[in-house]
């Protein structure tokens, strides 16, 4: 067995690959190429603002359907075991707004961030 620096050295580039073949980057992009990568990233991030909108339209809603369950619960006519169907309905249904209320905080962070990043690299700011 070899031991000492040559010898690591000739073990690690057995098993690595050559720097040539691992920082060989694919051709120059032509300006239409470019002009699509950009294009394709609007369309993303526009789509990911109306996710945004929808998953805060979503929670709202959940909201007011867990406040209509637990209102019907409460109602004179609805027998006891309904009653209890429908908290316990109410419940688990304020649980899930909480929770996509506080997804739909993060992804609104996101968004907005990569909003940012995208109007301030157009005007060559560095978003940091």
């Amino acid at each position: 067995m070899l031991t000492g620096p040559s010898a690591t050295r000739r073990t690690l580039n057995a098993y690595l690959p050559s720097t040539l073949d691992a920082m060989s980057a694919p051709g120059i992009a032509d300006r239409t190429g470019i002009h699509k990568s950009c294009k394709s990233l609007e369309v993303v991030v526009n789509v990911l603002n109306d996710y945004c909108e929808a998953a805060n339209a979503l929670v709202a809603i959940q909201k007011k359907l867990a406040k209509a369950v637990r209102e019907a619960a409460s109602a004179k006519s609805i027998n006891d075991i309904a009653s209890n169907a429908l908290t316990s309905s109410a419940a688990v249904l304020e649980a899930v707004s909480e929770v996509d209320s506080k997804f739909a905080k993060v992804t609104d962070k996101e968004c907005d961030g990569i909003s940012a990043e995208g109007c301030s690299s157009e005007r060559g700011k560095d978003p940091r």
